[in-house]
């Protein structure tokens, strides 16, 4: 996974925590419409949700990184290993795709 892309995921991922914590906030900025204590409980659970959200984003950011450096020192250490697997893995994709276009031809 490229850097840009996990950054993006990361991003996203980010987003729709942030989001989901305004919720929370903004439910807990109803206390007057409900008890004094839910409304604790909302705002604990919306500053609890930001620091996983927090603590999550910054670990996946670090297993991406690691997986790209692994993958690149497989990379350089077997060049020959890596384009064969790679080849294969295009013929493979070649092979599920004439199969499936034989089966659609046979089924008319």
């Amino acid at each position: 996974m490229s850097n840009a892309s996990s950054q993006g995921l990361s991003g996203q991922f980010q987003d729709t925590v942030d989001r989901a914590a305004e919720t929370f906030k903004a439910a807990a900025a109803t206390k007057d419409a409900i008890s004094q204590e839910a409304g604790e409980v909302l705002t604990a659970a919306a500053t609890e949700t930001a620091k996983l959200a927090e603590s999550m984003r910054a670990h996946a950011a670090q297993a991406a990184k690691e997986a790209a450096q692994y993958a690149r020192h497989e990379f350089e250490a077997h060049p020959r290993a890596s384009l064969a697997a790679a080849l294969t893995a295009v013929v493979a994709v070649i092979g599920v795709m004439a199969f499936s276009w034989r089966s659609k031809r046979a089924s008319n």
